[in-house]
């Protein structure tokens, strides 16, 4: 098996697990409830592995789970950005539900 052939498979399983938390409501809203790790109902996280980030005082921060799912469907790498929620709903992760914005305009 080829060195990029691993990558891949590394890659779909980190997909896998993400999504695997991502559930589409079937209420006609559009949304994929995140029924993951959560912060009192508000946003979702997901702190797995290398998402987790070590801050400068040691303690250990996750991503929101929105931005994780996002950048998965995107490509896009979100360093710095903002996004907004279209939809309402803090706990969608549909990526169709986020806008990326800059920090001046989301407001």
């Amino acid at each position: 098996m080829t060195p990029r052939i691993k990558e891949q498979i590394k890659e779909l399983r980190f997909y896998h697990r993400v999504m695997s938390k991502a559930v589409r409501q079937r209420d006609g809203s559009g949304c994929w409830k995140w029924k993951g790790n959560k912060v009192v109902d508000q946003y979702g996280f997901y702190p797995y592995g290398k998402v987790w980030l070590t801050q400068s005082d040691g303690r250990r921060k996750a991503l929101q789970a929105h931005r994780v799912v996002y950048e998965l469907h995107t490509g896009e790498s979100l360093a710095g950005a903002v996004l907004v929620n279209q939809c309402g709903n803090t706990l969608c992760v549909n990526p169709a539900h986020w806008k990326v914005a800059d920090h001046w305009s989301h407001a």
